[in-house]
């Protein structure tokens, strides 16, 4: 099984985490551990990668990302206070 290293980075609180997921695997696990390391619900970020929105349910194959590619995070409009 392919392997990538993924970045999810965050400039409202100015944070980044690395993230290692199957080529394959849906990208819902690697999205809940990075809003449980903010302490924030997964429902209150949203994600872009090179500006598409991107859904938990879709893979690394489907966004043809590579290793060492970044995914966007901001705070869902809903969230900030």
């Amino acid at each position: 099984m392919e392997t990538l290293t993924l970045t999810l980075r965050m400039f409202e609180n100015n944070t980044s985490l690395s993230f290692s997921i199957g080529k394959y695997d849906q990208l819902f696990p690697v999205f809940e551990n990075y809003s449980k390391s903010l302490n924030l619900n997964m429902n209150a970020l949203y994600y872009k990668f090179d500006g598409q929105l991107i859904y938990p349910y879709m893979t690394p194959n489907q966004l043809d990302m590579e290793t060492g590619d970044i995914i966007d995070v901001s705070m869902s409009i809903n969230y900030i206070c």
